[in-house]
């Protein structure tokens, strides 16, 4: 009980931190624009980075939403045939042009059936995540790959990249909300520490379990069987 209530007031605090954030940055630019004269480009700027922020805000809004619905098991969960393999041929194609913009060769290789019972729409969920996470953290010119296989009944992903890698002091953490490997690079690369903590989350909901394997400067492989 004493865990879990440390937990509870840990996870109030960062997503208290992590909302005051960008309503700071938004009432600083309004403030701006109303105390003083502005150029049209200026006025320009100053729009931007508060339609930034407000994307921000409805980001981490959406994604507290999830978790907060996974916690409280009131998710619409459908039980429906799914075919991993597509859907994670689909999503890949859907990010291709961020892996092409870094140059990044994106590969997808699925080996036999590979057919759960489980929500579509929240699965899709689990392979962007990931991929969105590989390809952020994979330097120029390196590598990404989603890997779908049946494995004596038991489907697995891994989505594995030569990436910056993480330390192995971080690891038994990645998982936990809001918790950051980097966080100085957090607010440049819009991550809130809350993505593998929903992959977790509707993993565990259908029944499967998520592994982590990363070497520094080497990539991370994630695996969810």
């Amino acid at each position: 009980l004493e865990k879990s209530f440390r937990e509870m007031q840990r996870f109030t605090a960062d997503a208290s931190h992590a909302l005051r954030t960008p309503i700071s940055v938004i009432r600083t630019e309004a403030e701006v624009a109303l105390n003083k004269p502005v150029s049209d480009d200026e006025k320009q700027n100053l729009l931007s980075n508060i339609l930034e922020e407000c994307e921000r805000l409805t980001s981490i809004t959406g994604q507290l939403l999830t978790l907060s619905r996974e916690d409280a098991g009131v998710s619409q969960f459908r039980r429906e045939p799914v075919d991993v393999g597509g859907l994670a041929s689909d999503i890949a194609e859907t990010m291709r042009p961020l892996a092409d913009a870094k140059k990044l060769n994106l590969a997808i290789a699925a080996n036999g059936v590979a057919v759960v019972a489980g929500d579509a729409d929240r699965l899709k969920q689990v392979v962007y995540n990931l991929l969105d996470n590989a390809i952020k953290y994979t330097p120029q010119a390196g590598r990404v790959e989603v890997a779908v296989a049946n494995a004596g009944g038991r489907i697995e992903l891994a989505v594995r990249d030569t990436g910056i890698g993480i330390a192995a002091d971080h690891l038994p953490h990645v998982f936990e909300r809001f918790y950051r490997v980097d966080k100085a690079r957090t607010r440049a690369d819009g991550g809130t520490g809350l993505g593998l903590s929903i992959v977790e989350s509707i993993v565990v909901a259908h029944g499967g379990h998520v592994e982590i394997d990363s070497q520094p400067s080497e990539g991370t492989t994630i695996t969810v069987s």
